[in-house]
């Protein structure tokens, strides 16, 4: 294959095959922290929901906003009936995390050599956007890691183009917006096989494989089908979430504006994703180029579509266009060929460490230097993913109190069609359901600017988890007793207070 230069020196093969996913791993592992507890975000805990719900042959009860992922749906919900264990989809994630990160370093290197190799794994191991993900058990690491092994099977001396229709129905599962890509393939397929004169391409009949990818749509329409009657549920999540949120629906121009800030403060990356991909197309490696093109300005095209539909767009929808311009701008370090020490051998001040240091050591620190400032994501990537922790770590203490609190409710009488019996921060509410075997419109979401006990919301009988991790209030504070606390006319009574780790189980009575 074009680009297969040998690197300085003999590493150990096993070490290259390892060495990214490990240092993907280990950056997911650090800001995660998932020993205590698993910080499984609101979707992936759905996931777990709707396996439950399709098994017992129950529609959910109530809307969530949440687009099925049924490949979530079929890996989590499995490994959490087996283990009960929020700690297991985390980990299985930063798994799936380090695999892709290391397949994605081994296609690069195939496409463009070590260099190109290197720079993709340092790259793609430190992109806040993947990060995010891995460590929350999100689905785009497995996007990826399927969007790496259709690259590998497209690009083999053989391509396996059957292998690469099902991993991308697959990663279709995991990420819709992976459809594009499918699309975008077979669109260019179809045009170049009726295409006149010189520019028809004889498209070779086992390509045709990559169609496979479109299974994803009648896998999710009856998925969907079992879980609320509605095969097309799929397609209006997005639509009545964009309703109901109190987040700003962005329109054509104010998405345009942010995409273009987000990829302008990475220009440098950019132009070297648009060298990597210019040379992808003078080898004729028009399988990689096609889906560099539809995971980048594909994505892009489809968010604006969205946002001209008056939908909410979320930036966590930038990953798949984060991917491709770091894996193209590994592909452009290799085809620049850029020997760094001799470069900057004149810079007196650093010639020492230069000539010491290692060419595959500085075309690692250029990865670093070039893509760890992704849209700035350093500054609050670590603190929201800890808030998500310590979120689990409350949702784990609190079960057996709210357990408690349940069946006590349920003897007393208390349970009221269409009323709540539980209260919870909303990140945590999927999980609650879960853990406790209960009906969605038996667990609210926690509105913290209007909880005022004094007033009574919320209603005497009602429990209510509080964690500061998820956020606090006014009202919120107001359940941070330890002992039954008299507020107007009603008594919030502590099942749980645990001042150190920021969490509260109370039952609000009526009176003393």
């Amino acid at each position: 294959m074009p680009g297969m230069d040998r690197m300085p020196g003999r590493l150990v093969p096993f070490a290259w095959r390892v060495a990214p996913g490990l240092l993907a791993a280990t950056l997911a592992l650090e800001l995660s922290r998932p020993f205590k507890a698993g910080p499984v975000a609101f979707d992936s805990a759905v996931a777990v929901l709707h396996f439950q719900r399709i098994v017992e042959g129950r529609h959910l009860e109530a809307f969530v906003a949440t687009t099925p992922k049924p490949l979530l749906t079929f890996l989590y919900g499995p490994l959490f009936e087996i283990t009960h264990d929020w700690r297991v989809l985390t980990w299985v994630t930063i798994i799936a995390f380090a695999v892709a990160v290391s397949l994605a370093t081994a296609l690069a290197r195939r496409l463009g050599g070590w260099r190109a190799g290197i720079f993709a794994g340092v790259a793609l191991a430190g992109a806040p956007a993947l990060l995010f993900d891995a460590s929350l058990a999100l689905a785009t690491p497995w996007a990826m890691l399927l969007w790496a092994i259709a690259g590998l099977a497209v690009s083999a001396q053989r391509p396996r183009y059957v292998v690469a229709g099902t991993a991308m129905a697959l990663a279709s599962l995991a990420r819709l917006e992976t459809v594009v890509v499918i699309g975008a393939a077979l669109a260019v397929m179809a045009a170049a096989s009726v295409a006149p004169g010189r520019f028809r391409c004889k498209i070779p009949r086992s390509g045709w494989w990559i169609g496979l990818g479109l299974l994803a749509i009648p896998v999710s329409m009856a998925h969907d089908w079992r879980l609320t009657g509605d095969p097309f549920f799929w397609l209006t999540v997005s639509a009545r979430y964009s309703e109901a949120t109190r987040n700003h629906v962005l329109t054509v121009p104010q998405l345009a504006a942010v995409l273009a800030h987000r990829y302008i403060g990475e220009a440098a990356l950019v132009v070297l994703g648009v060298i990597g991909w210019l040379r992808l197309a003078g080898q004729r490696q028009w399988a990689i180029a096609l889906g560099l093109f539809g995971l980048g300005p594909g994505i892009a095209a489809l968010l604006l579509f969205l946002a001209a539909r008056h939908t909410y767009v979320s930036d966590r929808y930038f990953a798949g266009i984060d991917v491709a311009i770091a894996f193209a701008a590994a592909l452009g370090i290799g085809a620049v060929s850029v020997e760094l020490p001799a470069a900057i051998r004149n810079w007196a001040a650093h010639r020492r460490l230069v000539r010491s240091a290692s060419p595959p050591v500085l075309v690692a620190v250029l990865a670093v230097a070039l893509s760890a400032g992704w849209a700035g994501a350093g500054t609050n990537l670590r603190p929201t993913i800890r808030a998500f922790t310590k979120a689990a770590v409350s949702e784990r203490l609190a079960v057996p109190a709210l357990r408690k609190g349940v069946v006590a409710a349920l003897a007393a009488g208390q349970a009221k069609p269409g009323r709540a019996l539980i209260t919870v921060p909303v990140q945590l509410r999927p999980h609650v359901v879960v853990d406790l075997g209960l009906a969605l419109d038996q667990v609210a979401s926690t509105d913290p600017g209007s909880v005022n006990v004094a007033a009574g919301n919320p209603a005497p009988g009602e429990l209510l988890l509080h964690s500061l991790a998820a956020g606090s209030s006014i009202g919120l504070k107001q359940l941070e007793v330890s002992e039954p606390t008299q507020i107007g006319s009603a008594t919030v009574v502590p099942l749980l207070a645990d001042p150190a780790t920021g969490t509260w189980v109370v039952r609000i009575d009526n009176g003393r």
